[in-house]
């Protein structure tokens, strides 16, 4: 079978999953985890597969199920279970040549111009890979000379070799006879580690928001101390072909704002949305991913709190929030302080007694002198985040002044 008859069974495979039963989305995000995979972009795979809460209860494909947690259940009888292992042996054999494969490509990639992404299996006993440079591109190569981090490099030529060990990467500058500059390549040697910004497999690396339903979103990351690091590639896809998200990256080069220009606020979004970044911190190149629905990353601003008369408030909804109201609902929760506390304090805030949080869809409340009403806001039809507190302070006890906090 020849590498398009493969290719059109395979594709052919994909588009009639879903008549095996079980959730469309769920057999697109095994697809796209495929085509990472495919691709030699494991960590993609993984992040997808991680983000469709798909997992293999048993540990390997068999006729039992891929289960999701939403009662997304692909019941797999045993012939498809055998072509999907098929598939997938096939792959591996296609992405994983045997060492006497003269085709097999380099372990290195162009991450952009002027740029190599190298990889480095650590795990041998002698970590290294050979990297080829080229000084410019010509037909009459001239006399040139290398400068490895400013060194001179025994090595002459406008094509040489090089070994890079372990996460030993580097600036290599070519330059003529008489010593004038002509080009460079920067060599970055990509780490499975996540050591460049903060956070960790269970709390995330990079934080996603949205202030509503209109397709935007910000999401941004931080830098580990002592480890300032670079932006080298930031994309954000979804799994489906079609979709336009266009991304800004912050000054600070620790955030980006997004939109996806493709978006409907007023229909199911069938993709999650993949976040990929590449940072640097000298010559180590990092790779983090997340994935998300817009459902679950959407946080209503702060509320707007106003007062009605000397013993009410109340409140709108944010100016930002989606409309229409009725369409695009929002709870409530309401709590009331004694002075001196803020709107965080959680427990032993009255007297060593626990906080009463109310829970409500009106928006107005009866106002208790000589105390602080703390509000916030959530999506009424999903679990996602609340709204910062917004505060409503009287300034005493039988005082008529009031202060409310203005929403940011």
């Amino acid at each position: 079978m020849t590498d398009g008859q493969l290719r059109s069974k395979r594709d052919e495979f994909w588009d009639t999953a879903p008549a095996f039963e079980g959730r469309k989305e769920i057999w697109d995000a095994l697809r796209a985890a495929a085509h990472a995979f495919e691709s030699n972009d494991h960590e993609l795979a993984q992040a997808i597969i991680d983000g469709a809460s798909i997992t293999l209860p048993h540990g390997y494909i068999n006729s039992q199920a891929l289960r999701h947690p939403l009662r997304n259940e692909l019941e797999v009888p045993e012939t498809l279970s055998i072509m999907i292992f098929v598939i997938l042996n096939i792959l591996l054999l296609i992405i994983q040549p045997g060492k006497g494969n003269e085709s097999q490509p380099p372990n290195y990639s162009i991450l952009q111009p002027n740029v190599l992404a190298v990889e480095v299996n650590l795990a041998e006993s002698n970590p290294m890979v050979n990297v080829s440079l080229r000084c410019e591109e010509t037909d009459n190569p001239r006399e040139v000379s290398w400068q490895y981090n400013g060194a001179p490099m025994d090595q002459h030529g406008n094509d040489i070799t090089v070994t890079v060990e372990e996460l030993f990467g580097g600036n290599y500058t070519c330059y003529d006879s008489e010593g004038a500059f002509l080009n460079y390549t920067l060599v970055l040697v990509r780490s499975s580690g996540h050591k460049i910004l903060m956070g960790s497999g269970d709390t995330g690396y990079i934080a996603c928001t949205s202030q509503n339903y209109n397709g935007s979103f910000q999401c941004s990351w931080s830098w580990s101390p002592d480890r300032n690091g670079e932006v080298m590639f930031v994309t954000a896809t979804r799994w489906s072909k079609g979709s336009e998200i266009s991304c800004a990256l912050g000054s600070s080069q620790q955030s980006i704002s997004c939109q996806d220009q493709t978006y409907c606020p007023y229909a199911e979004e069938v993709d999650r949305i993949v976040i990929e970044l590449g940072v640097r911190h000298k010559y180590r190149l990092e790779k983090y991913s997340v994935s998300f629905y817009i459902n679950e990353i959407v946080k209503p601003d702060k509320l707007e709190i106003t007062k009605i008369d000397q013993s009410k408030i109340e409140w709108e909804y944010p100016r930002t929030w989606s409309v229409p109201d009725s369409y695009f609902p929002l709870t409530f929760e309401v709590k009331e302080l004694p002075h001196k506390k803020d709107c965080t304090c959680e427990s032993k805030c009255r007297r060593n007694k626990p906080v009463k949080v109310n829970t409500t869809q009106d928006r107005q409340w009866t106002v208790k002198k000589g105390f602080i009403i703390c509000v916030r806001a959530q999506d009424a039809l999903c679990n996602s985040s609340w709204s910062d507190w917004s505060q409503y302070i009287t300034r005493g006890k039988g005082s008529r002044k009031y202060r409310r906090s203005n929403p940011q």
